[in-house]
């Protein structure tokens, strides 16, 4: 017969069993014990809570002031280093363009092309007088009224596709950025440009629903947004765009359309500032410019989401970074002028002579009997004047230029038979511990040097460069300006340039296009 499970005992009746069999008297000393040692470990659990919280009053003082200086401490660096980087400057008191200021008076029009539209309501920007822009973008915004009055040009119109554009004034600025510039680089040369006429910029970059209006398709990698602008786009492709939009004009339409040029991207762009932003302090770009860390998306944003700059163009510092008709290369280097790369760059060690590099540094001549490296303290900066009139190089190549390791001397002018290498006569400056023949016929059309006293021979010291020719025609890289969504605010810059070669399509390179009317053609 199957016995029953046996029943799990209570806690009730565990207590019983364990009191069974002790006295009554015994049983309540027990309890007595057990009741006195509770109330002495509560007793000795206050006091220990007692005993902390009322430690000595100065070590609780010290405490409370160290704290107290940690954390103004802590205030001070952050409010310190924001004071750095916003240069100083509070960005509540920084005034900000406002696109709607005095509304534009259309003028009378006299053969202004048909096609093009003059929009009926349309501001020009305004902005208070202030330390921050200067004069130049209020000056701007006046002549802006002045062209559109002497030439009868509406500021702002349409075309077709449903594209704006801004009327930009003739003038000249300077181009490039100043060497006081943090970002500066020795390809932004400041220089006098000119614009010789008025013409028509894009009021924004063209946008995905322009593109495909016009060419049917959308590049694989833009993004599929109709009111941002186009990207992955090639040179190529912004051109074709412009041709086909050339080809469905009438013969007598009067006016064309082109890719910006760089010298028309940064007028407009600057809008009549010299500063490093159109719109004055970096610490406002937000208010300006779609940037890598302006965007919850991390992608271009809608055109015309930004604030304009004087000219009322938007998004000019930043969302796709715009292609230039322009090759790359250093702004307008003279055929004397040393167009190095950086001058980090130019003290390297074993520097090779590549595409994309610009004149070649050799040796300043300081210690030619202690020559350790070719590049051994030249310090010419970019733009520098060159001189060429007594220094020969050995030509071993044939090549008429100049090329590593040939070497060098310093021809007397008042002796011997002029270049031609005498060693009685003349003097070695870079040998690179080979002897030049006697006799040598000399070659100096390609070098150069810092005739740093201007008494038009060369002197120890006075530094070498050759002049590389393929670069200062490079032309296998373009343009590329405008900051972009991909990129950090610094790059940003009025001066900013970027390069690439014209098949390539990067993701954040899209386009502006400009207008120009037929009889304004012919002077640019």
């Amino acid at each position: 017969m199957d016995s029953k499970p046996e029943k799990k005992k209570s806690i009730k009746q565990e207590k019983s069993d364990f009191t069974k069999g002790i006295k009554a008297d015994q049983l309540k000393s027990l309890k007595k014990k057990s009741n006195e040692l509770k109330d002495k470990l509560a007793k000795d659990q206050l006091e220990e809570k007692i005993k902390l919280s009322t430690k000595s009053p100065t070590r609780i003082i010290t405490l409370g002031v160290g704290s107290i200086i940690l954390i103004l401490t802590t205030i001070s660096f952050f409010k310190n280093k924001a004071h750095e980087i916003s240069g100083g400057i509070d960005p509540t008191t920084v005034p900000r363009f406002i696109a709607k200021g005095e509304l534009v008076e259309v003028p009378d029009i006299n053969e202004f092309p048909i096609d093009l539209n003059p929009v009926l309501e349309t501001y020009y920007p305004s902005i208070e007088a202030n330390e921050h822009i200067g004069d130049g973008p209020i000056q701007a915004i006046q002549n802006q009224k002045e062209t559109s009055k002497e030439f009868k040009l509406p500021v702002e119109i349409s075309d077709e596709y449903g594209m704006n554009f801004r009327l930009i004034p003739p003038g000249e600025f300077l181009m490039g950025s100043p060497s006081s510039d943090d970002r500066h680089d020795d390809v932004e040369y400041q220089h006098l440009s000119t614009i010789p006429t008025p013409f028509y910029v894009g009021k924004h970059e063209v946008t995905v629903g322009q593109w495909e209006s016009v060419m049917g398709n959308l590049p694989y990698n833009s993004t599929k947004v109709k009111t941002n602008p186009v990207t992955g786009v090639s040179l190529n492709d912004c051109l074709t765009f412009v041709q086909m939009l050339n080809r469905k004009l009438k013969k007598d339409a009067g006016y064309r359309y082109f890719v910006i040029s760089e010298n028309e991207w940064e007028y407009a762009c600057r809008a009549g500032s010299e500063k490093t932003y159109s719109f004055g302090p970096r610490i406002v770009i937000d208010d300006y410019a779609v940037y890598r860390s302006s965007t919850t998306t991390h992608n271009v944003e809608k055109i015309g989401s930004k604030l304009p700059n004087a000219y009322g163009l938007h998004d000019m510092h930043g969302n796709a970074m715009e292609w230039t008709r322009t090759p790359f290369f250093i702004y307008a280097c003279g055929p004397n002028q040393y167009a190095g790369i950086s001058t980090r760059e130019a003290k390297a060690a074993d520097i090779s002579i590549k595409e994309g590099s610009w004149d070649i540094p050799i040796y300043d001549g300081e210690h030619p009997e202690n020559l350790i490296h070719a590049l051994d303290k030249f310090e010419v900066p970019t733009r520098t004047v060159g001189a060429n009139l007594d220094i020969c190089y050995h030509d071993r190549n044939g090549n008429k230029e100049y090329d590593k390791h040939e070497p060098i001397w310093k021809d007397h002018l008042s002796q011997g038979t002029l270049n031609v290498y005498d060693p009685d006569i003349d003097t070695d400056i870079v040998t690179f511990a080979k002897k030049i023949p006697t006799g040598t016929k000399g070659e100096k059309e390609t070098l150069f040097y810092h005739d740093k006293n201007v008494n038009t021979e060369w002197n120890p010291g006075e530094e070498l460069w050759a002049r590389n020719n393929s670069a200062r025609k490079h032309v296998n890289y373009y343009v590329l300006r405008g900051g972009a969504f991909y990129f950090t605010e610094e790059e940003c810059r009025s001066a900013y340039r970027a390069r690439a070669e014209r098949q390539n399509a990067p993701t954040y390179a899209g386009l502006r296009i400009v207008i120009y009317l037929n009889k304004f053609i012919k002077n640019n």
